[in-house]
Parts: C-alpha cells; sequence; structure tokens
C-alpha cells in the first residue's frame, strides 16, 4: 500500500457493554495499524457511550459530513461493527463515503481487497448485527427477569434508589420526604408554582412536566411497574392511599376550577355558598357609562337555577378578607401560633429525626464510656488496654459526631427565626395591593364560605393542617349584593 495516505479513526463504546477506557485502547490499536499500513491520522472522531445501532451519534456524522472536503480518504475502525451495527446504517453510510472516495477499513479484522474482500466485510457486518440482535433478547430478557423480581429496571423516581447489592429499589429519606411536602402542599390546595418552589428551594427544581410525572406516579404508593408487570406493595411505599388521591382529586378541581388562571378574581375556586355549597366563580357586566363591574355568582344558581344566593360585589368581598387575614393572621399571637404548628409539624415529619436522635444516644454512650475510663484512670486503674481502648472510644465519638453533622446538614429544616422573618416582611405589606392581596389569599386561604351576610374563612399554612383556624366577619351595613344584573352569560 502506498505511503502517506490521509485517514481519520473513529472510536465508540456501548454503556451497556463497555467502559469508557475502551476509546483508548480502540485509538491505541488503529494508530498502531495506521503505522504499520502506511496511513496518516489527522484526526479522531469518538463518540461515548451510544450504541452502534443507531446513526444519532454526534462525532459520526460529523465525520460523514467532514469527508465531503476531501481532507482524508480512508475512515481506520478498531473492528467494523464500531462504524455500525444495524447493516442498512453501514450500507448507506458507506455509500455516501464512497462518493468521496473515502473507504472504511478495519485494524483488526483481516479483509482483502476485490470481491472476496466484499464477502467477507458482508459476513463481519451481518454477524455484528446478529451479535447486536441477540444482544437485545439478553438485554430484554434479563429485564423481565428484573421486573418478575421487583429489581430495578430503568430510571428510578425521584424519592428512591437502588440497593446496590441486591438492586431492589429501597426508599432515599432526604428525597422522599420531599416528594411528601410536595403532594401535601397540592393535596392542602397549593397549585404547581408552590410546589415548585419548594422543589427549588430544598436544591431540586423541576419542571411543570416533572412535577406532573412525580403527582401521576402510582410508584409512590408502593406499586412496581415495569411494562405488563405490576406489584402491590412491590417496593416500599412513599406516600399514602389518602394523601395520593387527595392530591389528585385537588388537581382534578382545578382544572375545572372557574376562572382560575384569572387575576381578576382573588377568591376564584375558594369561595363557597353555605346555602347549597357550591363554589361562586368571577362574573361581570358592563354599566351604560362602559364601565366593567366585578361580582361573584353562586355556580348553583347560575349553572342549576338551585339557589337563591343573590350575587356578591367583588372588589368588596375581596377587600374583606384580605383586611380580615392582615388583621388577624398578622396577628402577633396568630402568627406565633402558626409558627409553633409549622415547627411542630416539620419536626414530626422530618425524617432526620431518628438519625439525628440515634446518633446522638450513640455519642452520649461514647461520652459516658470515656468519663468511666477517665475516672478510672484517676484512681490508678490502668490496665495494658486502657489507652486502646480509650483511644477506640474517642475515635468513634469524632466519627459518630461527623455523621450527626452530617445528617444535620441534609435538608436543613426551616428555623424560628426564618418564619419570623417572614411574617414580620408579611405585616409591612399593604392591604390594599392587589398584588399583595393575591399573595394572602394564595397562601392562607384554604376555603371560604358565605351567605351574603357574613364570610367564614378557613385559613391554614400549608403543609401545617394543624394550625387551620376559621374566622367569621359580618358584611358592613353598606355591603352591596346584585339582585338582577345584566350578566354576559345569559
Amino acid at each position: 500500500m502506498s505511503k502517506n495516505i490521509p485517514a481519520v479513526i473513529y472510536a465508540r463504546f456501548s454503556s451497556s457493554s463497555q467502559r469508557e477506557e475502551s476509546i483508548e485502547d480502540q485509538l491505541r490499536e488503529c494508530n498502531a495499524y495506521a503505522k504499520r499500513e502506511g496511513y496518516t491520522v489527522i484526526g479522531n472522531y469518538c463518540d461515548y457511550a451510544i450504541s452502534g445501532r443507531t446513526d444519532e451519534r454526534p462525532e459520526f456524522l460529523h465525520m460523514i459530513s467532514d469527508a465531503e472536503y476531501g481532507s482524508f480518504k480512508a475512515v481506520i475502525v478498531y473492528r467494523l461493527d464500531r462504524f455500525a451495527r444495524n447493516r442498512v446504517d453501514s450500507v448507506i453510510y458507506k455509500s455516501k463515503l464512497s462518493k468521496h472516495k473515502v473507504h472504511v477499513v478495519s485494524a483488526t479484522e483481516c479483509i482483502p481487497e476485490g470481491s472476496d474482500g466484499v464477502l467477507l466485510e458482508a459476513l463481519h457486518e451481518a454477524l455484528a448485527q446478529k451479535y447486536s440482535d441477540d444482544l437485545s433478547k439478553i438485554i430484554r430478557r434479563g429485564q423481565e427477569g428484573n421486573a418478575e423480581n421487583c429489581k430495578v429496571n430503568g430510571p428510578i423516581p425521584f424519592g428512591y434508589k437502588a440497593n446496590k447489592v441486591t438492586r431492589h429499589i429501597e426508599v432515599d429519606e432526604e428525597k422522599a420526604a420531599i416528594v411528601r411536602q410536595a403532594f401535601t402542599i397540592i393535596a392542602s390546595g397549593g397549585n404547581y408554582k408552590q410546589a415548585l418552589s419548594y422543589f427549588a428551594k430544598m436544591g431540586y427544581p423541576k419542571t411543570n412536566n416533572g412535577l406532573y410525572k412525580i403527582l401521576n406516579n402510582e410508584r409512590y404508593k408502593g406499586i412496581y411497574i415495569y411494562g405488563s408487570h405490576r406489584v402491590e406493595g412491590g417496593i416500599p411505599r412513599i406516600i399514602s392511599d389518602e394523601l395520593f388521591n387527595a392530591a389528585k382529586a385537588t388537581r382534578a378541581r382545578n382544572v375545572h376550577m372557574p376562572n382560575s388562571g384569572s387575576a381578576k378574581y382573588l377568591l376564584s375556586g375558594k369561595l363557597y355558598c353555605r346555602e347549597c355549597e357550591h363554589q361562586f366563580s368571577g362574573s361581570y357586566s358592563i354599566g351604560k357609562n362602559g364601565n366593567m363591574y366585578r361580582y361573584y355568582v353562586c355556580s348553583g344558581k347560575k349553572r342549576w337555577r338551585k339557589c337563591e344566593q343573590k350575587d356578591i360585589r367583588a372588589p368588596f368581598v375581596e377587600q374583606l378578607v384580605t383586611d380580615a387575614l392582615h388583621m388577624f393572621i398578622l396577628n402577633d399571637e396568630i402568627t406565633s401560633a402558626i409558627i409553633d404548628a409549622a415547627l411542630a409539624c416539620q419536626e414530626e415529619h422530618d425524617p432526620r429525626q431518628a438519625n439525628i436522635t440515634a446518633l446522638s444516644k450513640q455519642i452520649a454512650e461514647a461520652d459516658k464510656k470515656i468519663k468511666n475510663i477517665m475516672t478510672a484512670i484517676e484512681a490508678g486503674i490502668i490496665t495494658s488496654t486502657t489507652k486502646e481502648r480509650l483511644e477506640e472510644l474517642e475515635g468513634k465519638k469524632k466519627s459518630l459526631q461527623q455523621s450527626l453533622m452530617e445528617e444535620k446538614l441534609k435538608a436543613p429544616a426551616i428555623s424560628r427565626r426564618q418564619l419570623e422573618y417572614y411574617f414580620d416582611h408579611l405585616k409591612s405589606g399593604s392591604a390594599t395591593n392587589r398584588k399583595f392581596q393575591k399573595y394572602l389569599v394564595d397562601s392562607f386561604v384554604q376555603k371560604a364560605y358565605t351567605d351574603g351576610k357574613t364570610v367564614n374563612m378557613v385559613v391554614t399554612l400549608a403543609g401545617a393542617t394543624d394550625a387551620t383556624i376559621t374566622y367569621s366577619k359580618i358584611f358592613a351595613p353598606n355591603a352591596k349584593v346584585y339582585e338582577n344584573c345584566s350578566h354576559w352569560w345569559r
């Protein structure tokens, strides 16, 4: 063969069966072949952790594209299956290269020139595809076996982890606590924005689609799911059926929530008729002067004509609710009660607490033993193993203290000072500011009931259900309700 033929090397490894270092092995063998056979290597193209069954390989496609410039005349591969394991792809891309007078050569397979070489090359490609097909069957068979034994197959849902020895799915307590809180936020009337904000705050930002998948994933109820396999209790449970269903019901209700996306009606989806228990929805009419008048209409009256509740002027009832929130929720005594309830709830459901308690107990026991040895030493009771035992206990104590510190650093809890700062910041807000009003309603009002004369609010702090408070306020004498209005929907 003539000398100094410009060539490039293409190398690839598959994550399912090879290691990253195999790229270096391939390059070494290909460079040795090039030197021996008279090729001058001018560049390398390497694809990492990508199967040869697909042509969606960035460096491979880059190489095919670069061939048109005529800078190289050969592509050297470790074996022909590195170029492609799919015979159709192999034929297509070799044809593209041949148009630019570029040929593919194997560094480790002896393929002669001429018709015999064409036949032998075709056989190598056929064997490569057969191997690839057989490997796929083996992998699928292994996955079916894993599924029958409820072992890991594919991506693991957030909140779980794989046992490296048994390959069974276990709970990742730190992340599982975040999942539980997200479900709780939604189940207690919160929205996606609040749940996503919580994920981001805990250091695991999610998209709307990611959160949707979490909230719809039945695996959190302890169900192992893979293909047609569905095993109740096949994996550890993170979410109770009641919490899962409550979050599902809240999301279903929000999908059909009247005017739920409109900032014009602060109480949409939260204001209920005390007489028929249907929601009030936002509505409006246009006056003779062209002004728009907003009010709330009972759905039992609007849709089914089964309620006689009068329409209520929106600005009035909204201001009434936000005034009450500003006065009541942001009252020092109530704020303190909410903070106490929130901290108690956090401590009760903190997954770290059991580990922290256990580690603290072990540290106390190690301290006690160290103290006993020191007392014995001071009393003159010294044996050949005293020093060794003392050093062992001090080392164990140091290790336990390190573990305790690491446990406390996991998903740090919200402190009382942080909550107090938050409420102090809220108290500085204006009860007449529309944006502030919306924030108060979204954050604290779970439901509000009215009969046209009084408003009762069920107020809660998301996740701290023990801090639920019911508040009643009588309508002012000049409150306006509407008997007959020109409704846009009539």
